[in-house]
């Protein structure tokens, strides 16, 4: 897959976690135009959402891993801290972005994969789960 430059920039910083409108401040560019290049790649990816725009980016080479692993490693250190349950929550929510469903594969409640994947999300020290997802991909 080939992108453009600015479809490069806008992937590297959907990747890191930004919003829209971070993207449009960093970018000098609109909210809507941030939002539109995001949409230009999920479509362009046939991915569902960011945290699967990720997984294919990291899969298919379209961004630095190791300049990724690099701006992070300090949060890629911190999956050291997460219990078994936590790293097998991730490590699926990585493919699987319906929390039922993960529940019911680990005979757990929906809401005890929400709680962790809470406390997932503190221990690392991140907002949501396309970022703890891409820490979990770059360990």
């Amino acid at each position: 897959t080939s992108l453009t430059p600015r479809q490069k920039e806008v992937l590297e910083l959907v990747i890191l976690g930004f919003t829209d409108t971070e993207i449009g401040d960093k970018l000098g560019i609109s909210n809507d135009s941030a939002r539109n290049h995001a949409i230009s790649l999920l479509n362009k990816l046939t991915a569902l959402s960011r945290t699967e725009l990720i997984v294919i980016a990291l899969s298919e080479n379209l961004v630095n891993k190791e300049w990724l692993k690099t701006k992070l490693a300090d949060r890629v250190a911190l999956l050291q801290t997460l219990s078994d349950t936590d790293k097998k929550i991730l490590e699926m929510a990585a493919t699987e972005p319906d929390n039922r469903l993960i529940a019911n594969d680990l005979l757990i409640s929906k809401r005890t994969v929400e709680n962790n994947l809470t406390k997932i999300y503190d221990k690392l020290g991140v907002r949501n789960r396309q970022e703890a997802v891409l820490i979990h991909l770059l360990a």
